[in-house]
């Protein structure tokens, strides 16, 4: 039962550090993807599908509080998860390396399918690669960044095997 309680309460902070102060303190005016950084960090600990469906269900709840299409970030998040918890055990458990390189990746294709979906759904898109990449580069610098900066925050979280 604590660790439900833990988790719902770290799930809980986590979006509404996105999605309620998150708007009020971004740097450079664009939120990093916190709810995917604590996706990838869930997938290293407690593996694929365990990833997976932390995703999903961080992605949707992000896709219902933000003005995006609903289930772009949840299919970003699955994938993501599943990706990162299925290559775990080719991860050195304790690198300081792996989890701010795995959420840039991360983010890049939660944008891209942003993108391709905004494409399919509403035609023709009138921003340029260069905006789009630069654009994509402050997403992907936050996101990275945020990554070091909101590890303690998540450290409270019990492992999957319950050892703490």
């Amino acid at each position: 039962m604590r660790r439900f309680v833990t988790f719902a309460l770290v799930i809980g902070g986590t979006v509404y550090l996105q999605h309620g102060l998150g708007p009020h303190l971004a740097p450079w005016g664009i939120n990093p993807d916190l709810t995917l950084v604590l996706i990838v960090y869930l997938a290293l600990n407690w593996g694929g599908f365990a990833g997976a469906v932390a995703g999903f269900c961080l992605g949707f709840a992000s896709d219902v509080l933000s003005w995006g299409v609903i289930g772009v970030g949840a299919l970003a998040g699955t994938v993501a998860g599943g990706l990162v918890g299925a290559y775990r055990g080719n991860i050195y458990e304790r690198s300081i390396v792996a989890p701010p390189v795995l959420t840039g990746l991360a983010t890049v294709f939660k944008e891209g399918v942003n993108l391709a979906v905004l494409v399919i759904v509403a035609g023709a898109v009138t921003v340029g690669g260069y905006h789009f990449l630069r654009l994509l580069l402050v997403v992907v610098i936050n996101s990275v960044v945020a990554v070091p900066l909101f590890l303690f925050y998540w450290w409270i979280i019990p492992p999957a095997d319950g050892a703490k």
